[in-house]
């Protein structure tokens, strides 16, 4: 049987030790995700930031996608906040004039959106509401915010959808409902042991929804989660 040295298990638990003490003194650090700064992410290996925790091709098709999309003065919605990166990106691009209110059903990545849109200064245009929109999607935890009905966010210029397996049902939503944005912007990819990987049938829900695919984003992601991820821009007829 083999046993641990116990060299090995101070040095586990001085790193934990370590980990602690810093983050009892010193503000949460951060991280970049694809150039914004976020909360960093529980479980490194070391208790300080290091280039291992950053991301650069954090979301990079659909972080284009809203390059591409969203305009000066435009309000957005986004459905599926995560680390709020979606969020900055869509606010800079939007400016001043624009606003972003991002629905986020898990309360802990609401509140990691909510620290993300304050750390790149735009909480003033961002608002992170903590509440599902039309369904749960593959949304873990206990703490899963009240339901919303699409024709309850507001009325976007640009719709964006990140819900990880849900993007079928909202835009099945979309198509019953009284919203018409200009554009749409539907995240896809598998969710291990749930949704398989389906980019006609997305493009085809696009459709049906009343919008024309004007471009398509991809980007490779690991095979677990279908191999690519893509990314449909849409818009209204």
């Amino acid at each position: 049987m083999d046993v641990a040295s116990p060299s090995v298990e101070v040095s586990a638990v001085s790193s934990n030790v370590a980990r602690s003490l810093i983050e009892e003194v010193v503000p949460w650090p951060t991280v970049r995700f694809a150039g914004v700064r976020v909360p960093r992410p529980a479980g490194g290996r070391f208790p300080w930031p290091t280039l291992a925790d950053s991301k650069s091709h954090y979301e990079a098709a659909l972080i284009g996608a809203l390059r591409q999309t969203v305009s000066l003065g435009d309000d957005v919605v986004i459905v599926g906040g995560g680390f709020g990166v979606s969020s900055v990106i869509a606010a800079e691009e939007a400016g001043d004039s624009g606003s972003v209110v991002c629905f986020e059903a898990a309360g802990e990545a609401a509140e990691r959106a909510e620290q993300t849109v304050e750390l790149n200064g735009v909480g003033e245009r961002v608002t992170v509401r903590h509440s599902v929109v039309e369904t749960e999607g593959s949304t873990r935890g206990d703490d899963v915010g009240d339901a919303v009905p699409l024709d309850d966010v507001g009325s976007p210029d640009v719709l964006v959808v990140d819900v990880d397996g849900a993007e079928l049902a909202i835009l099945d939503a979309l198509d019953d409902s009284d919203q018409s944005p200009r554009s749409l912007v539907v995240e896809h990819h598998a969710v291990p042991g749930g949704v398989d990987y389906h980019p006609a049938e997305t493009s085809a829900a696009v459709g049906d929804a009343g919008y024309d695919v004007v471009s398509v984003h991809s980007r490779e992601i690991p095979p677990a989660f279908g191999g690519e991820e893509t990314v449909f821009v849409g818009r209204r007829r």
